[in-house]
């Protein structure tokens, strides 16, 4: 992934971290899951049902790539690599709109 993503622009060096559900469902407005077991752990985890309305799928962000979930690439080729990234562009462009609006919104 590191290569592919490289070859694209992005450096993917930082690590990621867990979630700290009593900290994260508080400070966050979002918090995203890239498949259905990442949202039914984050479901799980969440103190309340306003915390479980926090939580999207990346997916549901996407505009032109129609898929539920974002792949594990992991036991797949260079071509599934390219397709996680596609739908994560796709679907940071879609997520970053959402965003836009939402301030707009708000003032």
């Amino acid at each position: 992934m590191k290569k592919i993503a490289l070859r694209r622009g992005y450096d993917l060096t930082s690590i990621s971290r867990p979630v700290r559900p009593k900290r994260d469902f508080e400070e966050f407005d979002l918090l995203i899951g890239m498949d259905d077991q990442n949202i039914a752990d984050l479901t799980r985890m969440a103190p309340d049902a306003k915390a479980k309305a926090k939580i999207r799928k990346m997916t549901e962000f996407c505009t032109r790539i129609k898929v539920s979930s974002v792949p594990d690439p992991y036991y797949g080729d260079n071509k599934d690599y390219e397709l996680v990234i596609d739908i994560l562009e796709d679907a940071c462009e879609g997520l970053i709109k959402t965003i836009t609006n939402y301030k707009l919104k708000i003032g």
